[in-house]
């Protein structure tokens, strides 16, 4: 009884749930379950080469379990192997032709807002990555009267995008493209012009927040019939947007106008026509009035009344109406000849809305679309997934890179003598790029484009001229004049009778009562 073989045999087996049942033991000898080894030998076959009075029963099940974990881990890193090297050789493949094999070429660039640079991690890269502005969905903000919507989350996905693709281009009309936010909010908050620019964006129904959420579901009533709580597409976006920048450039004087492609065609007389006038006829003296700040801000934009409040004086000061400020389209007939180096009074943000097939971009189209995010006008393009709005600036070989608005923050409180609030300039911020494989990419988008003078526009133009001299097919066309209308024939003419005697070689008949019968 004090050998220790006989005092272990004799030991409680511990029940724990992961091991298998215990054992019998009768004479210093284990009696085991069918499916596992008896006596001294193993599964394996082969002797243990010690006493099995000496081993406890539970080491035979770690031993099993430790083997298999080992062989788990071995395939988890092979796995994790073959991963890494079919990323590393996705960065060696080339963008033309077909997305999924190519020859072998440089690793892929990363490429932002017309720039590249070496890498995620490029300080360059995270510099301008994050003085990119981030609109996001809002809640808490006022009611989008006569609708009780206190908020934009599940549906102004798009108006958001819309948004992103604006104030990137205000941004770089108005600060530069070489701009960077400061890294503190301190700093942040002290940078007058910063805090002007992102005020034009703060959601209240009013002149200084001209591309608020309640302006914009206001225009997008009215020109493409959109009710708040409706889905916007990137065409519905862009007119919306160009009706506001039209409010913006006459009624604060931005010095920026924006003109919306047609049926996927780029005419350059009209751009010259929009940028070249100061005014329309009806708002040249607007325009005279305002101010000559470059950005404008609460204390240039009209004061509230406190008379209007309490019922009198002018009711444009309680609540701001956009439709009410729209001005009309120039109206200076279209020069018989191209210009060749205009005059511009305004510089031009440039949207093209696209449909580039029918559920998916096709892989040709979806390497001109890569193309025009590293020219240097490019300020990105609004697109995404069906029902997912994505504002895309910069790609990293086929993968583009974009900031996605689905996240809801609240609404600051522009009532407060401290705003802008440090919280709400850290929500202007994306932690990181969203990111997408071009393939994946809905055929419904919009290109946006900056050009600061005639001199920009006329480089751009050259850019896709020799783009579309490579043979592939171009996801627009850019032209010098705009196509004569055609004349349509009097409504009022209904009896061709020209038309029918050429045809039947007789003279149509009339009857009793001067009617034709044909």
């Amino acid at each position: 009884l004090s050998t220790p073989s006989f005092r272990l045999a004799f030991l409680p087996l511990p029940s724990f749930p992961c091991l298998p049942g215990p054992r019998r033991w009768r004479g210093g000898r284990s009696t085991a379950r069918p499916t596992q080894a008896k006596g001294g030998t193993d599964k394996r076959g082969a002797s243990r080469g010690w006493d099995i009075s000496l081993r406890h029963p539970a080491m035979d099940y770690l031993e099993r379990e430790y083997i298999a974990y080992e062989q788990r881990m071995q395939r988890h890193e092979e796995v994790e192997e073959r991963q890494e090297q079919r990323r590393d050789q996705s960065r060696w493949t080339q963008r033309a032709g077909s997305l999924s094999s190519g020859p072998v070429s440089p690793p892929a660039l990363v490429w932002l807002l017309g720039r590249r640079y070496h890498g995620l991690e490029d300080a360059s890269w995270r510099g301008d990555f994050s003085s990119l502005i981030w609109c996001s969905y809002r809640r808490d903000f006022p009611r989008l009267a006569p609708y009780r919507y206190t908020t934009d989350a599940g549906w102004g996905c798009m108006i958001r995008a819309a948004q992103m693709i604006m104030v990137q281009g205000l941004k770089v009309h108005f600060l530069g493209r070489g701009w960077r936010v400061p890294h503190k909010l301190e700093d942040r908050r002290r940078c007058r012009a910063f805090v002007d620019l992102v005020s034009l964006f703060v959601d209240r129904p009013a002149m200084e927040h001209v591309y608020s959420l309640h302006n914009f579901t206001k225009v997008g009533h009215a020109t493409v019939d959109k009710l708040p709580g409706e889905w916007y597409g990137p065409a519905a976006a862009s007119a919306v947007l160009r009706d506001l920048a039209a409010v913006h450039r006459y009624r604060l004087a931005s010095q920026l106008a924006l003109v919306v492609a047609k049926n996927e065609v780029v005419y350059l007389d009209d751009i010259d026509r929009h940028c070249s006038v100061a005014s329309p006829q009806d708002a040249g003296e607007e325009k005279d009035e305002a101010h000559d700040a470059t950005v404008p801000s609460e204390a240039t934009a009209e004061p509230l009344d406190p008379a209007a409040a309490a019922g009198g004086g002018e009711p444009e000061s309680l609540f701001f109406d956009p439709l009410l400020h729209i001005p009309p389209e120039p109206t200076a007939p279209p020069p018989s000849e191209p210009v060749t180096n205009p005059t511009w009074d305004a510089s031009l943000l440039l949207l093209i809305p696209l449909r580039l097939g029918l559920e998916s971009v096709p892989p040709e189209h979806a390497a001109r679309i890569l193309a025009m995010l590293e020219l240097p006008q490019s300020i990105g393009f609004i697109g995404g997934r069906p029902n997912h709005a994505i504002y895309f600036f910069g790609h990293h070989g086929n993968e583009l890179h974009g900031l996605d608005p689905h996240t809801t923050q609240p609404t600051p409180e522009v009532e407060d003598e401290e705003f802008p609030s440090l919280e709400f300039l850290a929500s202007l911020s994306c932690p990181r790029p969203q990111k997408l494989r071009v393939d994946r990419l809905d055929p419904s988008l919009a290109l946006g484009f900056y050009f600061r003078s005639w001199e920009d526009l006329n480089q751009w133009h050259e850019c896709i001229e020799e783009m579309a001299k490579d043979g592939g097919p171009m996801p627009f066309r850019v032209e010098m004049t705009t196509p004569a209308p055609a004349e349509d024939p009097d409504p009022l003419d209904l009896t061709f009778e020209d038309d029918i005697e050429a045809a039947t070689g007789t003279n149509p008949v009339e009857d009793e009562d001067g009617f034709l019968l044909i």
